[in-house]
Formats: structure tokens, sequence, C-alpha cells
């Protein structure tokens, strides 16, 4: 008689943490987002930068065997461009326990940014062209993301290629980034068909 009470007893609090869980979760979905507002400035001159495209993806890191890793799938993406003052804004991803993200600027006569690696347009400051940043650029309400000018007379088909890798970050490369890259990136596949 013991062991049929405590099996009910474990029955209702599953039933009720999962209904708690439940309403938790529909709240934070339906309820108002908040939003992240940064603005877009030249490296150089602190100037806000007009007409960047800004993108973001939030990603949920997939179960995966042991020691292989799990892939990333994007569960949300935002794109955005910044306004004359340079400012630009998106929602924040609902669900505060997955905060993995991908996210990238541009505008043409820049250096792409990533929040996950660096282009370095100068051969002689890095042995490589891109780098790992140490860690993510962390994405919070009035963060500032500097744009470098890119240097006159530089490989357009090094960044090209570069662009495209920061605007297929964790999926396609599609929209409003896209468009923007597409003269640099497409000077970038030019180059590789003729190396081939």
């Amino acid at each position: 008689m013991l062991g049929t009470e405590n099996t009910k007893l474990k029955y209702l609090y599953y039933l009720l943490m999962g209904v708690f869980l439940l309403l938790m979760v529909s709240t934070q979905a339906c309820g108002k987002r908040d939003m992240i507002k940064g603005q877009i400035v030249d490296l150089k001159t602190k100037k806000p930068i007009e007409g960047a495209v800004v993108a973001i993806k939030w990603m949920e890191q997939s179960f995966g065997l042991p020691g292989l890793g799990a892939p990333s799938k994007v569960i949300e993406e935002y794109e955005t461009v910044s306004d004359k003052e340079g400012y630009f804004h998106f929602p924040d991803y609902a669900y505060s326990f997955s905060k993995s993200y991908y996210m990238g600027a541009y505008k043409q006569g820049y250096v792409c940014w990533s929040s996950r690696s660096v282009f370095f347009p100068d051969k002689a400051t890095r042995k490589k062209k891109v780098e790992r940043r140490e860690s993510d650029v962390s994405i919070e309400d009035g963060m500032t993301v500097c744009l470098e000018p890119l240097p006159e007379g530089y490989s357009r088909v090094e960044h090209g290629g570069y662009a495209k890798d920061v605007c297929g970050q964790g999926g396609d490369c599609s929209g409003l980034f896209l468009e923007a890259i597409l003269p640099e990136y497409k000077e970038h596949m030019k180059w590789i068909k003729r190396k081939k």
C-alpha cells in the first residue's frame, strides 16, 4: 500500500513539474521580448556608419555521441540595417537558457565583422588572415561594433570569401547580408573558378 502511495506522489510530482515548465516556456514565448540595441561606428573616426547590415543567428546545440561533438542548428535569425546614427536593434532570443549565437556586420568599404573571428586585411600584422577570437563577443544592449575601413588596394577576393563565411555561419547565407556582400563574393567565386 505504501509503494502505491509513493508511485502516485511521484506521478503527481512529475505532472506538476511538466505543467510548470510548459507554463514557463509558453509565457516566455508569448511575452514581450527584450530588444538589443547597438551602434555601428568607424574604427578610426568613431563616426556612426549608416546602412551597415547586421545579422544574428541564435543557435541550439544538438545532442551527439560523446567525444564526437554535436552539431548546432539555427533556431531563429534576424537581419537589420543601421540607421543614419549607426544604430541597429533586434529582438533578444526569448529563451535565456540557449544563448549560443553567430553575429556579423558588413558595409561595403569596411572589413566584415564577426562575433567569433577576426579578419586581418594587412598580411604584415598576422601570419593568418583569419583568427578565432579568444572568446565570443558578448551580445548585449548598448553594444558598439567598430568596423575597420578596408585598406585601399586590398584584394576584395580574400575579403569576399571571409564575408561569405561570416554570412553563412551556422547555416545558409541569404537575405540582406548576402545582398550586401554580393559584389565581393562574386569576385571571390570568379577567383575560385580561375584557380581550378
